[in-house]
C-alpha cells in the first residue's frame, strides 16, 4: 500500500480534528435518493438541508436547490427556552450546529443531533395538516353538509393530529429531546458537553434480506450457450465476450442483527459522552418515537467517552465499544433490549392490525447492559500513536463473516512538515469457551473426574484476535460499511476514496488502468460493484469536512470546510490508453455486467438508481468521444440486455403472464432505466425512450383500471360481510364513483393511444397497398407504433387494458340496469353502447333536467312501474345512485366518442396476436428479437412480412368496418400524448406564438403565472440562505461529459422548472401527467394565509419553521392578504408533473377511511419509478 500511494501534505487542522476523538456525520444519503446534510457554518436561516439528484433538462443532472429546515434547540443564548421567556426569545440568533445526521434503513426517518446533544427525529414524506384541512377535506362531500355529517357519524373518531403522505423532500419532526420527558439537564457548558452524542446507529428491519452474490465469470458451453444477455449469440457484446459470460444469483436470508420486533417500526440507539445509552423506538401504533435510557459503567464521575462505536452480534444483541479519558483501554458492552409489551403486540398485530395491548399490560422496553470485555491498548498507543477512531463491523447473513473491530491510529506530528502516518488495525472479537483457554495437560490430570467436568463447562469469555494491518500516509476521514456490510468505504483527508472488499479484506484496484500483458479478454473473476469494472471515484479537489458515498457506490457528495454547498461527482471509468489501443476484449462485457449487477442489487434492496443512471450516461458520452458513437450505442444496448438477464426478467411472455407483468417491479425498473438513458437535451426522446414511456404508461393504465375494479368489488364484499340490510349507501356510492373518476384520465389516455396507433397503422397500411418498399422501410423506421404492436409486452398490456376498461364499463352499467331494467333492451352484440346512447338521448331531449331527472322519469315502462313504486322514495334513490350515474356518463361519453370502437380494436389485437406469436423462432432468437423491438424500438427488415400481415388484419377488422369514421380517426388530435413526432423546441415555440396571436390570452397568462411561481420557488431557496451566495450560481461547474454538474446551478433549475410546465401546456391547459388530465393552471395553485403568530412559532420551538417551509415552496401575495403557493410536484427523473391535491389522509394508528384506489400507490413515486419532489 505504501509503495503505490504517493505522499500528500495534510492540513494540521484536519489531523487535530481527527485526533480529537469526536465523530461527525454531517451528510446522510438515503436509499430513497435524498441527501440530508448540516452546513459547515452556523447561519440564521437553517441548520439542515435536504436535496436530491434531479434531471433539469433531460440530459443534465445536478443536486437540486436544497430545501432548508430549522432544527431548533432548547437552548438559546445560553438560556433554556421556557414559557416565561419564550416571547423574548422568539427565534434563536444562531441555530445549533448539527453534528450527526443519519437516515434510517427505510430511508424515511431522519435522525439529527446537535452540538448540545439535543436529538430530533424527522419523518420524510409526511406533511402535518393544518386544523382547517383535516377530516372533512378527505371525506365524501362537503364536511359541513348534512350528508357528510351523517357519513361522519358512523366513522371512527380521529385524533386531533393528522398527516398526509407527500413527497420525500418534505419532513416533519416527530421527536425531540427537549419535548420528551425527562428532558436532559444542559444548564452548564460542562453538562452540555457531556450530553453530546458520540455515536448512533439505526437498528435493522424485521424483514427478510434479498442479497445479490457477486457476478462470477463463467465459460460458456458451446453445446448449450446462454439464451439471453449481452454475451449471448445475438447480444451486443457477443464478440467482446470471447465465449465468456457472467452468472448472477440472489438469495433470501432471515433478518439478522438487533431489530425492532414489529416489521414496520423503526428504532435507533446512541451513546452520549457521559456514558448514557439511549434507545429511541416507535410504539405499536403511530409513528412517534419514545426514549429509553440507561448508563454504562464508567471508571468515575469525571470520566467521559471520547469515542464509541455500535454493532450487532450474530445473536441479535447490541455490542458497544467505548474509549474513555481515564483509561488507555477499550471497553465492550453487551446490550440486550427487553422490548416489553411490544413483543406481545407483535404476536397479535400480524393477525389483527387494530390490536392494542391493554394499558395495564404495557410494560415499556428497557436496556439490559453487561460488560463483556476490556482490551488494554498498551503498546498500540505507544510510539506517539494516538487512537483516533473505533469502527465495529457487524457479522451479517454470511456465515463466513465475523465481528470485526477496526482501530485507527495516527502518529502525532510535532511540525507541519512531518509526514502523516495512519495505521488501520483489524481485529476480530470472538466469544470462546473457557475450556479453550485451559491447557490440555490440566485437563488430563483428572480426565474423568467431576471437577474436570465442571472446569470444561464453566462458561465462555470474549477475546480480540489480531488479523491485519493497513498503513497509509494520509489521514482517514471516515470509514463507512456499505452493501450490507460487505464493502468498507474509506475516505481520506487528501480527497481519495478507497473500497475494501470484506470477503478478502483487500483494497479494490482498477484492473483496466494498466496496459494489457496478454491477448486474453480482461474480465475480472468476480464483480461486486462498478469499481471492479474500471470505474474510480475522482479525487476531491478541496479540503472536505465530510464526504458521503451513495448507497449504490456510484457517486459521492462532499462538503467543503466552512461551506454550505455540497459538491457531487460520479464514478468514472479510468481505462489506460494502452488498453484501448490494443483493442483488448472484455471491457464491454465487464462494464455491462457491473452495471447490470448494481442495478439488480438496487432493485432487490429498494434503492434509488439515479446515481447509477448518471454514471452510465457519463460513461456513454465519454466513450462516444474517446472510442466512437457506435461503441457507445453498443454499450447502451448491452447494458439493457444484461440488466434483464441479471434480474431474471424475460419479456418474451405468454398471454397468461400479462396480469403478473402489470405488477412486475423489475419490469418497471428496466423500463425507467431505458427511458432515462434514451432521453436527451430538452427532454427529446429517441425511439427506445418513447417505447419505454409508452409501455410504462400502459402498465400504469392497466394497473389503475384493475385497482378501481378491485376497490369496487372489495366495498361490495365489505357491505355483504357486515350483513347490512341497506343495499347501498351514499358513502359507498361515492367511493364507487371516486374509484372511476380517479382513473378517467388514464382511460382517456388509453383511448387516445388506441387512436394514435390506428392513425399510424392506417399510414402504414396505405404504403403496403402502394407496394412501395422504400416508403415502407422509411415508415417502419419513423413510426414508433410498429414495435409497440409487434412487441409482446406492450401488445399484451394494451389488450389487458382494453378488456378491463370494457369490463369496468359493463360493471357500472349493471348498477344502472339493476334499478332501470328498461335499459337492458337497448344493449345488443352489435351495439354494446346502446343503453348509454339511450340515456344520452333522453338527457339531450330534456336539457333542463338534471342527470337524475332524466333517469327517474324513464322507469321500468315494460312493467308499468316507475321508480316511485320501488322501495324507498325517488329522492333517496337519487341521492344514493347519482354518483354512480355520473361516473357511468363520464366513462360512457369517452368510449362512445372514441373514433375507433374499443371492441373492434380489441378484436384486431387478438387476431394479430396469434400469428405474431407463432413465427417459428427458437426461444433464444425470439427473446433477442423481442429485446430488439422493446429495448431499441427497432424492427429489422426481415420483419416486413409480419408487418404486412398485421396491416392486412387491421384493414379487415378496422378500416373496412362501417362504424369507423376513417377521416375523423386520421385527423383526431392526439398531440397531448407527446408520443408521436413531437419536437420539444419547435412545438413549444409554435405553442407560444399561437397563444400570443389567439384570443386565449387569459389561459396563457395563467400558465405563465405557473411558470413564474415554479421559477420563484427556486429563487427563494437561493435567497433564503445567504451562505449560498458566496459562490456563483453553478457556472462552469460541469464535468467533462456535461451530464453531471458538480454544484447546484440555480439558474438552470429555474429554467428547468419553467420548461417542465411549458412542455406540458396544451391549448391553455396544463397536463397533469399522473392523472392524464388537462386541467386549468389554477388547479396547481393553493391559497393560504400568512402565519403571523410568532409566539405560537416560538412555543413550537422544536418544529420545523413553517415560514421556511412555506418559502421553500414559493409563493406570491394576493391582494386579499392570502398567499398563492405552488401545489405541484415533479418527477426528478422523467419530468412529469402532478398536482398535490390528491394527498391521502394518513392518521397514525388508524386505518385510512377512504382508500384512494390508484394514487395512494403514487404519492411518493412516479409511474415511471422516479421520486416525486414538491416544487
Amino acid at each position: 500500500m505504501n509503495k503505490d500511494t504517493p505522499f500528500y501534505p495534510i492540513s494540521d487542522t484536519l489531523v487535530r480534528r481527527s485526533q480529537g476523538g469526536k465523530q461527525k456525520r454531517l451528510i446522510s444519503w438515503s436509499r430513497q435518493g435524498h441527501i440530508a446534510y448540516s452546513p459547515g457554518e452556523n447561519n440564521f436561516e437553517a441548520n439542515l438541508y435536504i436535496t436530491f439528484l434531479e434531471c433539469v433538462n433531460g440530459r443534465t443532472w445536478q443536486l437540486a436547490p436544497p430545501t432548508p429546515f430549522r432544527i431548533e434547540s432548547s437552548y438559546v443564548d445560553n438560556k433554556p427556552v421556557t414559557d416565561s421567556n419564550a416571547e423574548s426569545n422568539k427565534v434563536p440568533k444562531v441555530l445549533p450546529k448539527l453534528e450527526l445526521v443519519s437516515f434510517s434503513n427505510t430511508g424515511w426517518d431522519l435522525f439529527t443531533a446537535d452540538e448540545n446533544g439535543n436529538v430530533s427525529i424527522l419523518v420524510t414524506g409526511i406533511r402535518r395538516l393544518s386544523p382547517d384541512k383535516q377530516q372533512s377535506e378527505f371525506l365524501p362531500g362537503n364536511g359541513n353538509s348534512e350528508e357528510s355529517k351523517k357519513t361522519n357519524s358512523v366513522l371512527p373518531s380521529l385524533p386531533p393530529i393528522q398527516y398526509s403522505r407527500t413527497s420525500f423532500n418534505t419532513a416533519e419532526i416527530f421527536y425531540s429531546d427537549a419535548t420528551s420527558s425527562p428532558a436532559p439537564d444542559i444548564s452548564t457548558p460542562k453538562k452540555r458537553k457531556l450530553n453530546q452524542l458520540v455515536t448512533m446507529r439505526w437498528l435493522n428491519i424485521q424483514k427478510p434480506v434479498i442479497a445479490t452474490a457477486p457476478a462470477v465469470k463463467t465459460k460458456q458451453n458451446p453445446n448449450s450457450p446462454i439464451p439471453n444477455g449481452c454475451a449471448a449469440k445475438l447480444g451486443a457484446a457477443s464478440q467482446d465476450a470471447a465465449g465468456y459470460c457472467y452468472t448472477y444469483s440472489a438469495s433470501q436470508y432471515k433478518p439478522y442483527g438487533a431489530m425492532h420486533p414489529l416489521m414496520t417500526k423503526q428504532a435507533c440507539i446512541g451513546v452520549r459522552r457521559n456514558g448514557q445509552i439511549c434507545l429511541w423506538h416507535q410504539e405499536d401504533h403511530g409513528i412517534e418515537y419514545r426514549k429509553v435510557c440507561s448508563m454504562l459503567d464508567l471508571d468515575g464521575p469525571d470520566d467521559e467517552v471520547l469515542d464509541a462505536s455500535i454493532a450487532f452480534s450474530r445473536a441479535g444483541h447490541i455490542v458497544v465499544a467505548i474509549h474513555t479519558i481515564s483509561s488507555n483501554s477499550l471497553k465492550f458492552y453487551d446490550i440486550e433490549i427487553d422490548w416489553g409489551y411490544l413483543i406481545e403486540a407483535s404476536k397479535h398485530l400480524a393477525k389483527v392490525p387494530s390490536y392494542r395491548v391493554p394499558d395495564n399490560e404495557r410494560i415499556p422496553p428497557k436496556l439490559v447492559i453487561g460488560k463483556i470485555f476490556k482490551y488494554n491498548l498498551g503498546d498500540l498507543s505507544a510510539n506517539n500513536q494516538r487512537l483516533v477512531c473505533i469502527d465495529l463491523i457487524s457479522p451479517n447473513f454470511h456465515l463466513t463473516t465475523e465481528f470485526e473491530v477496526l482501530l485507527t491510529f495516527e502518529k502525532e506530528r510535532r511540525f507541519g512538515s512531518d509526514p502523516v502516518q495512519t495505521s488501520l488495525l483489524r481485529y476480530q472479537l470472538k466469544e470462546v469457551s473457557d475450556d479453550a483457554s485451559i491447557h490440555q495437560a490440566f485437563k488430563d490430570l483428572k480426565g474423568n473426574s467431576e471437577k474436570a467436568s465442571e472446569i470444561q463447562n464453566s462458561g465462555s469469555h470474549y477475546t480480540m484476535i489480531y488479523k491485519q494491518r493497513f498503513t497509509f500516509n494520509e489521514s482517514i476521514l471516515s470509514i463507512e460499511p456499505m452493501g450490507l456490510d460487505m464493502l468498507l468505504c474509506l475516505v481520506f483527508c487528501n480527497g481519495m476514496i478507497r473500497i475494501i472488499d470484506r470477503n478478502s479484506f483487500e483494497v479494490v484496484w482498477n484492473k483496466y488502468s494498466e496496459s494489457p500483458d496478454s491477448e486474453n479478454p480482461c474480465l475480472p473473476k468476480t464483480l461486486t460493484s462498478l469499481l471492479d469494472a474500471g470505474f474510480e471515484f475522482p479525487k476531491i479537489n478541496f479540503q472536505t469536512e465530510y464526504c458521503c458515498v451513495s448507497p449504490n457506490l456510484c457517486a459521492y457528495v462532499a462538503l467543503p470546510f466552512g461551506g454550505s454547498r455540497l459538491h457531487i461527482r460520479c464514478a468514472e471509468s479510468r481505462v489506460s490508453e494502452g488498453f484501448r489501443k490494443a483493442k483488448r476484449k472484455g471491457l464491454l462485457l465487464g462494464t455491462a455486467a457491473a452495471v447490470a449487477l448494481c442495478h439488480t442489487s438496487a432493485c432487490y434492496m429498494g434503492f434509488f438508481t439515479d446515481d447509477l443512471i448518471v454514471a452510465i450516461k457519463t460513461e456513454l458520452v465519454n466513450v462516444a468521444k474517446v472510442v466512437s458513437e457506435g461503441y457507445s450505442y453498443r454499450l447502451l444496448v448491452a447494458i439493457l440486455q444484461e440488466a434483464q438477464r441479471a434480474i431474471n426478467l424475460n419479456i418474451d411472455i405468454s398471454t397468461e403472464q400479462t396480469d403478473k407483468m402489470t405488477q412486475n417491479q423489475p419490469l418497471q425498473r428496466i423500463l425507467t432505466l431505458q427511458l432515462s438513458l434514451g432521453t436527451g437535451l430538452n427532454w427529446k426522446r429517441n425511439r427506445s425512450a418513447k417505447a419505454a414511456l409508452s409501455i410504462l404508461n400502459m402498465r400504469f393504465v392497466a394497473s389503475s383500471v384493475m385497482y378501481a375494479i378491485h376497490t369496487i368489488y372489495s366495498n361490495m364484499q365489505r357491505f355483504s360481510r357486515k350483513g347490512m340490510t341497506v343495499l347501498d349507501t351514499y358513502a359507498n356510492s361515492k367511493v364507487r364513483e371516486d374509484s372511476i373518476i380517479y382513473i378517467i384520465g388514464a382511460i382517456r389516455w388509453c383511448l387516445d393511444y388506441v387512436t394514435l396507433l390506428s392513425k399510424e397503422l392506417l399510414e402504414l397500411s396505405t404504403a403496403f397497398k402502394r407496394d412501395n418498399k422504400q416508403e415502407i422501410e422509411k415508415l417502419i423506421t419513423r413510426l414508433f407504433v410498429v414495435p409497440l404492436v409487434l412487441g409482446k409486452v406492450p401488445r399484451s398490456f394494451l389488450i389487458f387494458s382494453i378488456a378491463n376498461i370494457r369490463r369496468l364499463f359493463s360493471f357500472v352499467q349493471k348498477f344502472v340496469e339493476k334499478h332501470y331494467s328498461s335499459l337492458t333492451a337497448y344493449i345488443t352484440p352489435e351495439n354494446p353502447m346502446g343503453a348509454f346512447q339511450e340515456v344520452s338521448k333522453r338527457l339531450l331531449l330534456n336539457p333542463s333536467a338534471s342527470v337524475m331527472d332524466g333517469i327517474v322519469d324513464s322507469g321500468d315502462t315494460s312493467t308499468g312501474k316507475g321508480v316511485g313504486n320501488d322501495k324507498g322514495s325517488p329522492l333517496t334513490k337519487a341521492i344514493i345512485e347519482h354518483p354512480t350515474i355520473e361516473a357511468y356518463l363520464r366513462i360512457g361519453c369517452m368510449i362512445d366518442s372514441c373514433p375507433v370502437p374499443l371492441q373492434m380494436f380489441e378484436k384486431f389485437l387478438l387476431e394479430a396476436d396469434s400469428p405474431l406469436r407463432n413465427l417459428g423462432l427458437d426461444p433464444a432468437t425470439s427473446l433477442a428479437v423481442e429485446q430488439q423491438i422493446v429495448c431499441q424500438g427497432y424492427v429489422a427488415k426481415n420483419f416486413i412480412e409480419p408487418v404486412r400481415k398485421l396491416c392486412t388484419i387491421f384493414d379487415r377488422t378496422i378500416l373496412s368496418s362501417p362504424e369507423v369514421d376513417v377521416p375523423n380517426m386520421y385527423f383526431y388530435d392526439t398531440q397531448w400524448l407527446r408520443l408521436d413526432d413531437y419536437n420539444d423546441e419547435s412545438e413549444i415555440t409554435e405553442f407560444l406564438e399561437m397563444e400570443g396571436k389567439s384570443g386565449n390570452t387569459v389561459a396563457h397568462e395563467e400558465s405563465k403565472e405557473l411558470e413564474d411561481m415554479a421559477a420563484t420557488s427556486v429563487q427563494i431557496k437561493k435567497e433564503k440562505s445567504t451562505s449560498f451566495e458566496d459562490e456563483k450560481a453553478g457556472e462552469n461547474n460541469s464535468t467533462d461529459s456535461g451530464i453531471l454538474l458538480t454544484g447546484t446551478n440555480f439558474e438552470l433549475s429555474k429554467q428547468g422548472a419553467k420548461r417542465v410546465i411549458t412542455m406540458n401546456c396544451y391549448e391553455g391547459l396544463v397536463l397533469d401527467t399522473l392523472r392524464k388530465q388537462l386541467v386549468k393552471p389554477e388547479q396547481f395553485i393553493e391559497y393560504g394565509k400568512f402565519l403571523t403568530d410568532d409566539a405560537s412559532l416560538s412555543r413550537a420551538n422544536h418544529r420545523i419553521s413553517r415560514e421556511v417551509a412555506a418559502d421553500s415552496l414559493g409563493h406570491n401575495e394576493a391582494s386579499n392578504g392570502e398567499i398563492k403557493k405552488l401545489a405541484m410536484r415533479f418527477c426528478i427523473r422523467c419530468g412529469a408533473i402532478s398536482s398535490l391535491h390528491d394527498e391521502t389522509l394518513f392518521v397514525p394508528g388508524h386505518p385510512s377511511l377512504i382508500e384512494n384506489p390508484v394514487f395512494q400507490h403514487y404519492q411518493r413515486i412516479c409511474f415511471c419509478g422516479g421520486s416525486w419532489a414538491n416544487l
